[in-house]
């Protein structure tokens, strides 16, 4: 009884996301940053409160690896 149970709660959720992934559509294809084309004096494309979660995604990603590419201070011993 207990599986048989699961099993019905794992259907019902597979019927939600099913029906809310095609309410959204699909996420557009993100493009590549001002920066990273050589404009750097565009604008973006959306105020930070417009962009798309995919946009949210790709902007994060960014930040992170332009974080990572800066250079680190060495300590005193490997100098």
């Amino acid at each position: 009884m207990t599986l048989l149970s699961v099993l019905l709660a794992l259907a019902i959720v597979g019927v939600l996301v099913k029906r809310q992934w095609g309410a959204i559509g699909h996420p557009p294809v993100p493009t590549l940053p001002a920066s990273a084309t050589g404009d750097a004096g565009a604008a973006p494309s959306a105020p930070a409160a417009v962009r798309t979660p995919g946009q949210q995604v790709q902007h994060i990603q960014q930040t992170v690896e332009g974080v990572m590419q800066q250079p680190r201070a060495l300590p005193d011993d490997a100098q």
